[in-house]
């Protein structure tokens, strides 16, 4: 979505950034929810498996530009394995500053309230928990501008018609030539 509106993109197109910004405020909402609580219960298992996914689609990404030469592909490809880097140093730099913030944080003997709603926190836990949010959602949109770069390529328009004689020109077989042995 780097330079186009969404009101200039096809409906489909838009209809994918919908639902990746509502994927993206969706992990913010709950990583700021999770971070002004101090509950960092299933936290580590979840930034590790995203991360791992990272970096096997930017080492994934990497591979394919070396395996295609010089043109309009490989340049995608190293362009969606540079940005998906980019995604890799935004999330450590979250994980990082969520790390230091709440180290900060317990040292200091800030700690919310028990029995208060999460809205009448004190502002200083929704601000610590907000940067690394913030942050994430950053590498998030990073990856998903990633993947935007190389989807193109693997999925194409097709009318029914194309995609029918396609369907027809693969189940029909040329006559098998008898051996003898």
């Amino acid at each position: 979505m780097a330079r186009r509106t969404l009101k200039k993109q096809k409906p489909t197109h838009a209809a994918i950034a919908y639902v990746q910004l509502a994927i993206g405020w969706t992990v913010c909402v709950f990583l700021a929810s999770k971070l002004a609580m101090m509950n960092f219960d299933g936290l580590f298992t979840l930034t590790g498996i995203v991360l791992g996914l990272m970096i096997a689609f930017t080492g994934l990404m990497y591979n394919r530009a070396r395996a295609y030469p010089e043109g309009k592909i490989q340049r995608r490809s190293i362009l969606a394995a540079e940005t998906g880097l980019k995604a890799i140093c935004f999330a450590l730099v979250a994980i990082a500053v969520g790390g230091l913030i709440f180290y900060v944080y317990s040292l200091q003997g800030i700690q919310p309230a028990q029995g208060v709603s999460v809205y009448q926190q004190r502002p200083l836990l929704y601000f610590g928990a907000a940067v690394p949010a913030a942050i994430a959602f950053n590498a998030l949109a990073e990856i998903f501008n990633a993947m935007n770069y190389v989807v193109p390529q693997v999925v194409r328009e097709k009318s029914t018609k194309k995609r029918l004689r396609g369907m027809q020109s693969k189940t029909k077989r040329p006559p098998s030539s008898k051996r003898s042995i």
